[in-house]
């Protein structure tokens, strides 16, 4: 028979992400995904350290044994750093693991992306109901004025 040699593909993916800006802390959700026809083992992942942002939480997981074709997530907690620029910045991502057909360790860097917004985009996205709440107490009170004027029992109704 044929021996095929084959080496798991750990590749990696953003799940979620809270709403960041400048000086916000919150949780990304990393999935992590073997993509290779081969099981993975002693998977470990570790989220780098970055200009841009600061850990809050451990900065390295322990996944272990990853199957083909299957998946794992891992939540790491972080605070946008004040002097980050707005728009996409990545994490970077080292994953370390071993064939399960081999004792051969892996050692690799990926980045998932996650943006950063504006102080002004933040403050939107966070009243997300404001708006709209805003506008219909707007229009209740147009509506009840307009009909307080067209009421012709009031004096200062224009009607007869």
């Amino acid at each position: 028979g044929v021996k095929v040699e084959a080496e798991p593909d750990i590749g990696v993916a953003l799940d979620e992400s809270d709403r960041f800006t400048r000086g916000i802390k919150g949780k990304v959700t990393i999935n992590f995904i073997n993509e290779g026809f081969v099981n993975a083992k002693f998977l470990k992942v570790r989220l780098l350290p970055s200009d841009d942002y600061e850990i809050l939480s451990t900065s390295e997981s322990y996944i272990g044994n990853l199957d083909s074709d299957d998946s794992e997530t891992e939540t790491f907690e972080i605070r946008i750093k004040r002097n980050t620029s707005i728009g996409r910045i990545p994490l970077e991502i080292e994953l370390s693991y071993k064939s399960s057909n081999s004792d051969l360790t892996i050692t690799k860097r990926e980045r998932v992306y996650i943006t950063v917004l504006s102080e002004t985009e933040y403050a939107d996205e966070q009243q997300p109901g404001m708006d709209i709440m805003s506008s219909i107490i707007g229009i209740v009170v147009f509506t009840f004025i307009l009909n307080l004027l067209n009421n012709p029992w009031l004096p200062l109704s224009s009607g007869r």
